[in-house]
């Protein structure tokens, strides 16, 4: 059952996402438009994950929903269950996290374009 509702609140965040986005709200390069989405992501899941811990609100509205809505949102849950979970080891694994992804998708980027011999944006 929850698997179904990952589905279907997926489904319905993934679309809420790219109409939000599409809505183009300060008239100007979706990069904006994207940050309100992240930012409001991280409210509702913050507001949500606080009210109770029933099947629905953790894979329909928080696993489905919200987190398809906004990928940055369900990065930040998880983070804070460790941080909440880890201490001052969580930070540094959240820090960590943070910088090793970005160095590895740069060097990914690089390689990818030297491998395959395609120019920059």
């Amino acid at each position: 059952m929850k698997y179904l509702f990952i589905f279907i609140g997926g489904l319905i965040g993934a679309t809420f996402r790219l109409t939000f986005i599409q809505l183009n709200l300060f008239n100007t390069d979706e990069f904006y438009n994207i940050i309100l989405v992240n930012l409001t992501g991280c409210v509702l899941l913050g507001f949500v994950y606080s009210l109770d811990s029933s099947l629905f609100n953790q894979y329909f509205i928080q696993a489905g929903l919200i987190s398809s809505f906004t990928t940055y949102s369900a990065f930040n849950f998880h983070s804070i269950q460790m941080i909440d979970q880890y201490g001052a080891i969580g930070v540094m694994i959240f820090i960590l996290s943070i910088l090793v992804s970005i160095i590895i998708f740069f060097l990914t980027v690089k390689a990818s374009k030297s491998l395959f011999k395609v120019s920059s944006h």
